[in-house]
Protein backbone atom coordinates (compact mmCIF):
# COMPACT_ATOMS: atom_id res chain seq x y z
CA UNK A 1 0.00 0.00 0.00
CA UNK A 2 0.74 3.21 -0.57
CA UNK A 3 1.63 5.98 2.50
CA UNK A 4 -0.61 9.41 3.02
CA UNK A 5 2.80 11.19 1.80
CA UNK A 6 2.98 9.09 -1.84
CA UNK A 7 -0.90 9.97 -2.40
CA UNK A 8 -0.62 13.67 -1.47
CA UNK A 9 2.73 14.20 -3.65
CA UNK A 10 0.57 12.27 -6.38
CA UNK A 11 -2.85 14.92 -5.76
CA UNK A 12 -0.20 17.78 -6.08
CA UNK A 13 1.39 16.37 -9.38
CA UNK A 14 -2.67 15.55 -10.65
CA UNK A 15 -3.59 19.20 -9.58
CA UNK A 16 -0.48 20.93 -11.48
CA UNK A 17 -1.71 18.72 -14.72
CA UNK A 18 -5.09 19.51 -14.63
CA UNK A 19 -3.73 23.23 -14.36
CA UNK A 20 -1.41 22.93 -17.34
CA UNK A 21 -4.18 21.24 -19.17
CA UNK A 22 -6.63 23.85 -18.28
CA UNK A 23 -4.58 26.94 -19.35
CA UNK A 24 -3.84 24.36 -22.61
CA UNK A 25 -7.73 24.35 -23.40
CA UNK A 26 -8.04 28.69 -22.61
CA UNK A 27 -5.39 28.98 -25.12
CA UNK A 28 -6.98 26.95 -27.30
CA UNK A 29 -10.21 28.45 -26.91
CA UNK A 30 -9.26 31.90 -27.33
CA UNK A 31 -7.01 31.36 -30.41
CA UNK A 32 -10.30 29.48 -32.09
CA UNK A 33 -12.75 32.91 -31.12
CA UNK A 34 -9.84 35.21 -32.84
CA UNK A 35 -10.07 32.52 -35.63
CA UNK A 36 -13.85 33.24 -36.07
CA UNK A 37 -14.04 36.73 -35.65
CA UNK A 38 -11.19 37.12 -38.58
CA UNK A 39 -13.60 34.66 -40.44
CA UNK A 40 -16.74 37.03 -39.55
CA UNK A 41 -14.69 40.03 -40.56
CA UNK A 42 -13.93 38.56 -43.67
CA UNK A 43 -17.28 37.27 -44.68
CA UNK A 44 -18.73 41.02 -43.74
CA UNK A 45 -16.04 42.56 -46.31
CA UNK A 46 -17.36 40.00 -48.91
CA UNK A 47 -21.14 40.79 -48.51
CA UNK A 48 -19.79 44.54 -48.70
CA UNK A 49 -17.93 43.46 -51.78
CA UNK A 50 -20.74 41.74 -53.74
Amino acid sequence: TRSLSELDADLVVLHETAQKFDKSLRDIHSEYVSLMQELNLEATELKRAA
